[in-house]
């Protein structure tokens, strides 16, 4: 019977060691629940939201840019003189719309003056082809710029040069 004794004392041990495990389990999962979380919340994952979006296309109306035509007229420029220069409008394939032609000479100095070969009002004339002008000049490098003006409102640079 002994043997049994010892049996039935395991049995019994297993027992209370399961009775107490019991409450442990208990306790703990309580404890578990009471103690406060101190870690930050963590902020909710954002969403992706997928949205259709009709787009309407609105007519719109093109700009097209058409450059001036060049116009075709020459002039030429001749230094006579330490103190003076000659410019003479030679005409060309657009002679009968030019009317006018505007020379500034910018002298070595550094002073500029202008003259106007024609008219630059509208209507007028077309310039006579062999007209002439004597513009200031220095014995040194001299800078001369002369603007067609043309019947049709246009303006044309046809000469930039150093003299």
């Amino acid at each position: 019977m002994q043997q049994k004794k010892y049996r039935l004392s395991v049995e019994m041990g297993g027992m209370k060691n399961f009775l107490f495990l019991i409450p442990l389990v208990a306790l703990v999962i309580t404890a578990g629940c009471v103690i406060q979380n101190n870690n930050p919340p963590v902020p909710p994952t954002p969403q992706i939201v997928y949205v259709t979006v009709l787009v309407t296309p609105i007519p719109t109306h093109q700009i097209v840019y058409t450059a001036p035509k060049d116009k075709v007229v020459a002039a030429t420029a001749q230094q006579i003189d330490a103190t003076h220069m000659i410019v003479t409008y030679q005409g060309g394939q657009d002679a009968s719309t030019c009317i006018a032609i505007l020379w500034t000479v910018t002298l070595s100095s550094g002073s500029a003056t202008s003259t106007v070969m024609g008219s630059t009002s509208l209507p007028a004339s077309p310039l006579i082809v062999g007209t002439t002008a004597t513009l200031p000049a220095t014995a040194d490098k001299d800078h001369l710029v002369g603007t067609a003006y043309f019947s049709d409102g246009s303006t044309q640079v046809i000469f930039d040069n150093s003299l």
